[in-house]
């Protein structure tokens, strides 16, 4: 419980549980803006929403990537920056690792996805 002492040794800082049953957690984040929803980031590949409002996961993936990234080791689904104009016009990027490189390493992509124009819940996968 060594995050708890820290957390209390900083004013104002608490730790607060938000989703359970999600397994390999990166990191959670939020687009700009965005109070009503935080985007679950799994190295496997897969990017969940948390619906504040209800606390409960959406059913479907706002994306799955896992069949395209190299998981080996430390490699994964690394990391997610929104645009600063992600509300407008729905552009996030990706940091993961594809199979492949020097000595089957695996090659760093950092990509630009786009929401989908008819779900803003739901990533264009093929953008």
């Amino acid at each position: 419980m060594q995050s708890k002492s820290y957390a209390q040794a900083i004013s104002g800082l608490s730790a607060v549980r938000v989703a359970t049953g999600v397994g390999g957690v990166l990191f959670v984040t939020a687009a700009p803006g965005d109070t009503q929803r935080l985007f679950i980031v799994r190295k496997g590949g897969q990017i969940h929403i948390l619906n504040l409002a209800t606390g409960q996961l959406n059913a479907t993936q706002f994306l799955n990537l896992s069949a395209r990234i190299s998981t080996n080791s430390e490699q994964g689904l690394l990391g997610m920056a929104f645009d600063p104009s992600y509300a407008t016009n729905g552009k996030f990027y990706l940091n993961f690792v594809v199979p492949g490189g020097t000595w089957s390493n695996g090659v760093t992509h950092v990509s630009q996805f786009q929401v989908s124009a008819s779900n803003p819940d739901v990533a264009d996968a093929a953008s």
